[in-house]
C-alpha cells in the first residue's frame, strides 16, 4: 500500500469512526434523556442538531471521499460491499439534510408559538429520536458491510 493509500484508509477510518462513534454517543444520551424534563430533552436536541453540521456532516463527507479514491486503487466498484456502503452512505445523508433540520425549524417554531410544554414539541423530540435510531443503525450496517465485504 503506497503512502498515498495509507492517508487515504486512515482519513476514512478516522472520519467514520468519529462519525459513527458520534451517532451512537448521541443516541444513547438521548434514550437516557427521555425520562427528563421538556426543558432538558429540547436542549439536548438543539445540541445534536448543532453538531449534525459541525461534526456529524464533514466526517461523513470525508468519508465519502476518501472512499472511492482508495476504492478506484484497490478495488472494482462493482462489488456488492462498495454499493451497499454507497447506498447506506446515500441514506444517512438524505436523513441528515433532509428530516433533521425541517424537523428542528418546526420544533422550534412550536416552542416560540406555544412554548416547550406543549406535547407537539415532547413529539418532535421522539420523532427525532426514532429516525436518528434508524440513521445510527444505517451507518452500523454500513460499518459491518465494509468490515465483512460482502461478495468480495
Amino acid at each position: 500500500m503506497t503512502g498515498y493509500e495509507k492517508f487515504l484508509l486512515t482519513a476514512h477510518v478516522v472520519a467514520a469512526v468519529v462519525w459513527v462513534g458520534g451517532s451512537v454517543l448521541a443516541l444513547t444520551l438521548g434514550y437516557y434523556l427521555r425520562g427528563r424534563d421538556i426543558e432538558t430533552r429540547v436542549e439536548y436536541t438543539r445540541w445534536t442538531e448543532w453538531l449534525g453540521p459541525r461534526l456529524f456532516a464533514p466526517m461523513s463527507v470525508i468519508v465519502i471521499i476518501a472512499c472511492p479514491l482508495l476504492a478506484d486503487r484497490l478495488y472494482n466498484f462493482d462489488q456488492t460491499w462498495l454499493t451497499l456502503g454507497f447506498i447506506g452512505w446515500g441514506l444517512s445523508f438524505l436523513i441528515g439534510v433532509a428530516f433533521y433540520p425541517r424537523e428542528g425549524a418546526k420544533r422550534e417554531k412550536l416552542i416560540e408559538q406555544n412554548g416547550m410544554a406543549n406535547e407537539h414539541v415532547a413529539r418532535s423530540i421522539n420523532r427525532v429520536l426514532t429516525v436518528a435510531t434508524v440513521d445510527t443503525l444505517i451507518v452500523l450496517l454500513v460499518v459491518i458491510d465494509m468490515t465483512t465485504k460482502p461478495g468480495l
